[in-house]
């Protein structure tokens, strides 16, 4: 009987079979794809987030604007932006905005610090609780505590509760002008002091006035020239806002001395201030005049309807002006005097409009309630000024005059009808005095979100449509396809 012949399998054969070099020829693809999305998903972890994550939300939330990245940009020492939250707490606007600011400094650097982990380390910044979310912004220089309240501001209307019995409020995201603000807070090197006159009855800066002062890192002090001997010599602008009473000589002469030392001053009048005679002689010495008395404005494109007394002036061409002016936005001048130029003045002054009203403009000298305020014959021709800088360089010496001549355009409430314009003029006048190249004054976003209204008619023809005829369409779409296929 024969052995039966076993044959050994062949993997040699097994190698060469075609199903080996297909079964091969897949693998290695598998690993190249693998091995390109790997290195693509490390590639696109290096990107910027700007990149990486597209904002869609309307009001660009976690975006940072070309003022921001411009500030940023210039950051030339190395600046830590403590993020202080629990880890899984993190607020996702916040953080992905933060990435947004290091990707346009390799001087920015983003930590997160867990205060659970680390329960002391914002003792030795603020004494405050600290919310999660809240920032910590340091330099070698200075840092700055900024809390989540800030961060995220909410507002009440009161109003609405005594009328309502419901109290209404409005949530706006700030984030982006709060670590701006701190972040240029702790990298200059000298922070810019404002002194505004006091002890003449002088009108009050507003709080969001001061805020926004505070956002620009500008120290706001009071001065009384009644008791001191002279202008403080850090005094980098004096304000003063409509004194209700004249100044001394005294304190004219002073004010004169501090200027033509390379002092800068902005003041704020109304119609009302043409009679005080010391302030009227400073701005005389730099070429300008007013007592004009109340402007109407003649030109409906050029005033609030029904008001022609609350000016919208054209924005002439200034580095005070030209922001507000290419954003389209403008400046309300309610109950302003006029401002006229001199005839003659020295030949080192240079006068520059800011704020012009029309040819159509005219000022009524003196203006009781209940009076008609239409055009008489005793009335002043305009165009005018109702905001205007003079500048005077002498022995290389800048000395920098600008006058509004409506102090109501430091009202909050007023400021609200053009968006808050005036105050980015009254901003920008500050910064444009102190030397100081950007001005930090980024509009905070608001939360609230646009909701699609529909009738119960509309939801019904939705729901049909996609419920109903887009299956019926794929369907049919399939049967099509099948029927085809088995003719073929």
């Amino acid at each position: 009987m024969k052995k039966p012949n076993f044959k050994l399998p062949s993997f040699k054969e097994d190698f060469k079979s075609r199903t080996f070099r297909v079964g091969t020829y897949s693998a290695f693809i598998s690993l190249a794809v693998l091995a390109i999305v790997v290195a693509a998903n490390l590639l696109f972890a290096e990107l910027p987030a700007s990149i990486q994550k597209t904002d869609l939300t309307d009001e660009a939330l976690f975006s940072i604007s070309e003022q921001t990245e411009s500030i940023t940009r210039g950051v030339e020492e190395d600046v830590t932006i403590y993020l202080i939250a629990q880890t899984g707490s993190e607020d996702e606007v916040l953080s992905e905005m933060l990435r947004r600011y290091a990707d346009f400094s390799d001087h920015i650097k983003i930590v997160h610090k867990d205060p659970v982990i680390y329960p002391s380390f914002t003792a030795a910044y603020t004494d405050e609780s600290v919310y999660d979310n809240s920032l910590v912004v340091e330099s070698a220089k200075r840092f700055r505590y900024v809390p989540y309240s800030d961060i995220y501001v909410t507002e009440y209307d009161y109003e609405s509760y005594y009328t309502t019995g419901q109290l209404a409020s409005s949530t706006t995201y700030n984030g982006e002008n709060e670590v701006t603000s701190a972040i240029d807070y702790v990298t200059s090197d000298v922070l810019p002091k404002v002194y505004t006159l006091s002890g003449h009855g002088e009108a009050t800066l507003s709080a969001s006035f001061k805020a926004a002062l505070g956002d620009e890192n500008v120290e706001y002090v009071e001065l009384s020239l009644l008791t001191a001997s002279a202008v403080p010599s850090d005094c980098d602008c004096l304000l003063i806002l409509s004194p209700a009473t004249d100044i001394s000589e005294g304190e004219r002469d002073m004010i004169l001395s501090y200027m033509k030392l390379g002092g800068n001053v902005i003041l704020y009048t109304d119609y009302q201030n043409g009679t005080l005679k010391n302030l009227s002689y400073i701005a005389q010495e730099y070429g300008l005049a007013a007592g004009n008395g109340l402007v109407i404005e003649g030109d409906d494109n050029h005033h609030l309807q029904g008001f022609s007394y609350y000016l919208l002036p054209t924005l002439e061409s200034d580095e005070i002006t030209a922001p507000i002016a290419n954003a389209g936005y403008s400046v309300l001048v309610p109950f302003a005097d006029g401002i006229t130029e001199l005839d003659q003045y020295r030949s080192t002054i240079t006068i520059q409009p800011l704020l012009t009203t029309s040819d159509k403009a005219y000022a009524k000298a003196e203006v009781s309630e209940g009076d008609a305020l239409s055009k008489e014959a005793a009335d002043k021709d305009g165009p005018f000024y109702v905001g205007v800088r003079a500048t005077e360089v002498y022995n290389e010496v800048e000395t920098n005059f600008i006058w509004f001549s409506s102090v109501q355009m430091l009202d909050e409430n007023l400021d609200s009808y053009v968006s808050g314009a005036n105050r980015d003029l009254f901003l920008n006048a500050i910064s444009s005095v102190c030397g100081r190249s950007e001005s930090v004054s980024i509009r905070a976003k608001t939360l609230s979100y646009n909701f699609l209204s529909m009738t119960a008619a509309q939801v019904g023809r939705m729901s049909l449509i996609v419920i109903g005829v887009v299956p019926m369409l794929f369907l049919a779409a399939g049967i099509f396809v099948w029927i085809r296929r088995k003719k073929s």
